[in-house]
C-alpha cells in the first residue's frame, strides 16, 4: 500500500524595530512508493523473501534497510535477482550492524537472511 507523507511548517517573526509581526505556514503532501518492514529471526538454514509477495507483481526492491539486532551472531544478507542466484550483493552484517542500500538498476527480487551459528534477530525494510 502506498503511503502519504505530510509535512507542515509554521514560521513566526515577532514585531520589533518598527516592523509588525508576520506569520506564514505551509503544508506539502508527498506520495511514497510501496514499502514493507519485517522484524524477524533469521535461522541458520536461511529465510528468503520474494519482494513481489510484499510489493506486488513485477515490483522490485530499490531501497534496502537491514539491521542486525542480535547481540552475538552475524547475519548474511543476500540480495539477488532470482531465487536461484543472480547475486546483487552478499553482505556479512555483524551483530548490531546496519546496512542501507539504494539500487538504481531496480533488479532485486529476492532477499535472503541467514544466521551464523544460532537464530539471530533483525529488522528488514525494502521499498520499490
Amino acid at each position: 500500500m502506498a503511503r502519504t507523507l505530510t509535512l507542515t511548517a509554521t514560521y513566526n517573526l515577532g514585531a520589533g524595530d518598527g516592523v509588525s509581526s508576520e506569520t506564514q505556514s505551509g503544508s506539502a503532501s508527498l506520495a511514497s512508493g510501496l514499502s514493507t518492514m519485517i522484524a524477524g529471526s533469521a535461522p541458520t538454514a536461511g529465510k528468503e523473501y520474494v519482494v513481489a509477495d510484499f510489493l506486488g507483481a513485477s515490483n522490485k526492491a530499490k531501497g534496502i534497510y537491514f539491521e542486525n539486532t542480535d547481540s552475538t551472531n552475524y547475519i548474511t544478507l543476500l540480495l539477488s535477482t532470482s531465487a536461484a542466484g543472480g547475486q546483487v550483493a552478499n553482505l556479512r552484517v555483524k551483530a548490531g550492524g546496519v546496512v542501507l542500500l539504494h539500487d538504481d538498476s531496480d533488479t532485486i527480487t529476492h532477499v535472503k537472511v541467514t544466521a551464523n551459528t544460532a537464530a539471530a534477530s533483525y529488522v528488514l525494510s525494502f521499498c520499490e
